[in-house]
């Protein structure tokens, strides 16, 4: 299977999935302007990339021929109100537009929840937009199910992402 884990060097192909996804899947769900107006040079700054290159935060890409086409970052939970020892956290998954639907998200998911469970986590968690229904779908078909919890992020361009925090056993 062409999934491995994120070298420094994958940073930009990383970034390049995360702005064609963006673009494409929260269109109606987040103001254009915010959409329009992304691009992989400002996306390249980002603290979390930088994360990512350093390796700091586990990465998996999906590989196509020599494009990344998809990745996932996983850890630790980031949230206060559980277990921090025994819960994960899906940070993000995102693939190119032309690569949805074609099993490769449950592919980069199986591999970040079997990451997981090898680390002893026994739960795993992660946010999605609240108006995300394609999003809730396809966790929900992966066996996750909300459990109540909401947060708004702001972001730094005073846009507000309302998100539901969605859960599954391992």
């Amino acid at each position: 299977m062409p999934i491995r884990r994120a070298k420094p060097s994958d940073a930009r192909g990383i970034v390049e999935v995360r702005v064609a996804s963006w673009k494409v899947a929260y269109r109606g769900l987040l103001p254009d302007t915010l959409l329009d107006s992304l691009s992989v040079e400002s996306r390249e700054v980002n603290g979390r990339t930088k994360g990512i290159a350093a390796g700091v935060v586990q990465t998996l890409v999906y590989e196509k021929g020599d494009q990344i086409i998809g990745f996932v970052c996983f850890g630790a939970s980031q949230d206060e109100d559980v277990g921090q020892r025994r819960v994960g956290e899906i940070y993000a998954l995102y693939l190119l537009p032309a690569e949805w639907r074609k099993g490769r998200g449950t592919a980069l998911m199986d591999k970040a929840i079997e990451r997981l469970q090898q680390e002893g986590y026994t739960e795993v968690t992660l946010w999605v937009l609240h108006n995300n229904e394609r999003g809730k779908r396809f966790y929900e078909a992966l066996g996750f199910e909300t459990d109540g919890a909401e947060k708004v992020v702001q972001r730094e361009d005073g846009v507000a992402l309302h998100e539901v925090r969605y859960r599954r056993s391992l």
